[in-house]
């Protein structure tokens, strides 16, 4: 479908509507915004003074924490409302004295800039999480409109602005635009919500034409650079989302699946708009910095990539060599040889009496497999038994997923990098982590077992080294020694 074609579908259209009544959205929602923001700053500074503006801290570069500085912090701490984050990165402290947006940007999302200076050069997402997570701002809402109708505008926003396909099905518009006018009609005594509200109120109820008059084309440029924005947001600030190296892969292809599909889409524009010089020449400088971004970020993660999987390979080698000498030295143990200085050959009791020295007994414990070697019942990466003997283990079952279920910490990874290492997708690994709380290793397990039955301990084993969970291993063997 071209582009021009599918720019008068419905889809777009109903994508379009939203898109322009979340820019009526947030004009309506501007003097609350900067009545909040003032008050906070108000209150703030008739209680610590102007000091700040002495301090020469750099949050960005991690230069934070002085005398001048320290005391504005824990006073904006006491307003940060419980389960969000502060992103101090996002201000100057120098400048919180003197202005008030500089205070009010802390609760905003990451990677504000500084030509953001108020709510007029703020966007949507900016002003939506500043309610969310400010306590100046429990007088002006609902405590129902700040736990759930404010989150569920900020879901609006997102799913607009992330979109690939620019299409909302008209079950979508409407639930959107509902939200929207929700969140609006809190704010009765604010004209301007009231005015927004009814501009949205037509958005979603007026026949919609996307013609040649200049509102709409204005409205519509505003939100296509809005659009391609995000999108290059997403690739600024995706190097800080990366924990380790398996994520590192899996969230490069969540994030330049989606650019990719963006820059497309506006290839695909272009052409359409090109009797509009002013249109045209403001998309295409847009699409040129996307790429040029993205192109950039995709030849720094694959120098990157590179040079961890070229150490990630010197470490395998090393661990293969450990391992070989620990192997070795737990099959003397199981057959009771202890290793010892080299014996040289002298003539002995045995000689010339035809009699073989005597050599220990194997074990009861171990057990001959198909190729008539001994499997010894503590596991190793050699160990043939199915992986579903483990599962059938309760108490061991619970042990290992109580000890990969905690948090990855540097160094210790958990359960979402054995699930890396098995191959298991993004996605699912996210569903794994919703749907299966407390349980989420051994929903890998199964989904492991389940996808190919002939996984064996080993091989589990052999991806405990490899993620660096040694101490899964020893449980692991402790368990089937006893």
């Amino acid at each position: 479908m071209s582009w021009a074609h599918q720019r008068n579908t419905e889809g777009y259209k109903n994508w379009l509507r939203v898109g322009i009544a979340l820019l009526e959205a947030k004009d309506g929602l501007s003097d609350t915004a900067w009545r909040g923001a003032t008050q906070l700053h108000g209150s703030l500074k008739t209680k610590l003074g102007d000091s700040v503006k002495n301090c020469t801290c750099n949050p960005k570069r991690k230069q934070w924490g002085c005398n001048d500085c320290i005391p504005w912090k824990k006073e904006l701490e006491l307003y940060q409302l419980k389960g969000f984050e502060i992103y101090w990165t996002n201000c100057t402290p120098n400048k919180w004295s003197e202005e008030p947006w500089e205070v009010a940007k802390v609760f905003m999302p990451r990677g504000q800039k500084a030509t953001n200076t108020g709510p007029q050069s703020s966007d949507a997402s900016a002003i939506l999480n500043l309610f969310a997570h400010c306590g100046i701002f429990n007088q002006y809402f609902s405590p129902t409109t700040l736990n759930v109708v404010i989150n569920k505008v900020i879901a609006v926003r997102n799913s607009t602005m992330h979109s690939v396909d620019l299409n909302f099905d008209e079950p979508t518009f409407q639930n959107h635009m509902e939200c929207l006018l929700l969140l609006m009609n809190e704010l009765k005594s604010d004209p301007a919500a009231m005015k927004a509200a009814d501009k949205i109120e037509k958005i979603q109820t007026e026949e919609f034409h996307i013609g040649e008059g200049t509102a709409c084309t204005d409205a519509e440029l505003h939100l296509l650079k809005e659009w391609i924005c995000e999108h290059k947001n997403t690739l600024n600030l995706h190097r800080e989302q990366f924990e380790e190296h398996g994520a590192r892969l899996d969230t490069l292809e969540q994030i330049t699946k989606p650019v990719q599909k963006v820059i497309g889409t506006m290839n695909a524009i272009l052409p359409s708009v090109n009797n509009n010089s002013e249109l045209y020449n403001a998309l295409s400088q847009e699409v040129k910095a996307l790429s040029e971004i993205y192109e950039d970020r995709m030849s720094e993660l694959e120098q990157r990539v590179a040079r961890v999987e070229e150490v990630n390979t010197q470490i395998q080698d090393d661990m293969s060599e450990i391992r070989d000498v620990t192997h070795v030295q737990q099959l003397l143990n199981e057959l009771e040889i202890t290793p010892g200085p080299a014996q040289h050959s002298t003539p002995s009791a045995h000689a010339g009496t035809g009699a073989m020295p005597t050599l220990p007994e194997v074990p009861q414990h171990a057990i001959s497999n198909e190729n008539g070697r001994p499997s010894y019942d503590v596991p190793d990466v050699n160990d043939i038994r199915p992986l579903s003997d483990i599962l059938d283990k309760q108490d061991l079952l619970d042990k290992v997923t109580a000890m990969l279920d905690q948090a990855s910490v540097a160094g210790r990874s958990n359960w979402t990098a054995l699930a890396t290492k098995y191959g298991i997708s993004f996605n699912d690994r996210k569903h794994i982590e919703y749907s299966r709380v407390g349980c989420c290793t051994q929903a890998v397990l199964e989904r492991v077992v389940s996808a190919s039955p002939g996984t064996t301990i080993g091989d589990f084993v052999g991806k405990l080294n490899k993620i660096g969970r040694n101490d899964v291993v020893m449980e692991i063997r402790s368990h089937y020694h006893e």
